[in-house]
């Protein structure tokens, strides 16, 4: 997984310079760092490799059984028509964040009618949409890590799959004044004093 976010951050929007540099894989499994392939990506980027780290390392036989299974892998047709599509380096953190919105206002646990999904997943839009940009939060006080002011904020969190610590960054509260203006519409629709060609439903 590595090699692949790798491949696809080093690419330059190119596909073919990104299945160049996946397909390089093959070659560094097995202990070998340059190659005659003639398309212009021809030795691995990584730092020189000690001697002696090199021989702590298992690597593969070139041309083994194992070497032989990961090249079905890693050459599979599909999955190199595929990786052409990686090369714009496209995440789903975004769409994460938007499923977490929708959760928020659509419990799982929680039955619905279909005009309430209908509200409910467009007030999550509307949540997403309101909150997608947000910037990275300053420290402006004071805290307990001693971080200086003015700076960027960040927070360690625990990977619980990898058991080892990383760095995260804190952004700027979520802003729902949308919601008021909503609800505001609501009382004066509900009031009388305003018509609207949206049809209201009532349930009691």
């Amino acid at each position: 997984m590595s090699h692949l976010w790798w491949c696809a951050r080093t690419c330059d929007e190119k596909p073919d310079v990104l299945v160049q540099k996946w397909n390089s894989l093959l070659h560094h499994v097995v202990n070998t760092h340059s190659w005659q392939a003639g398309n212009g990506y021809e030795h691995c980027r990584h730092d020189h490799i000690p001697l002696d780290v090199c021989l702590r390392r298992k690597w593969l036989c070139k041309g083994g059984k194992a070497h032989n299974y990961l090249k079905t892998i890693v050459l599979n047709k599909r999955l190199q028509q595929d990786l052409r599509h990686l090369c714009q380096l496209c995440n789903s953190a975004e769409l994460e964040v938007y499923h977490g919105a929708t959760s928020k206002y659509q419990p799982k646990r929680d039955p619905f009618f279909v005009e309430d999904l209908v509200a409910r997943t467009q007030l999550a839009i509307l949540d997403h949409n309101n909150n997608v940009k947000r910037v990275q939060a300053m420290v402006m006080r004071g805290t307990n890590t001693c971080e200086p002011l003015y700076t960027p904020r960040i927070c360690n969190v625990e990977n619980n799959a990898r058991k080892h610590w990383f760095r995260r960054a804190l952004y700027e509260a979520s802003n729902h004044e949308f919601l008021f203006a909503i609800m505001r519409d609501v009382l004066v629709f509900a009031s009388g004093s305003q018509h609207t060609d949206v049809p209201i439903v009532v349930r009691t």
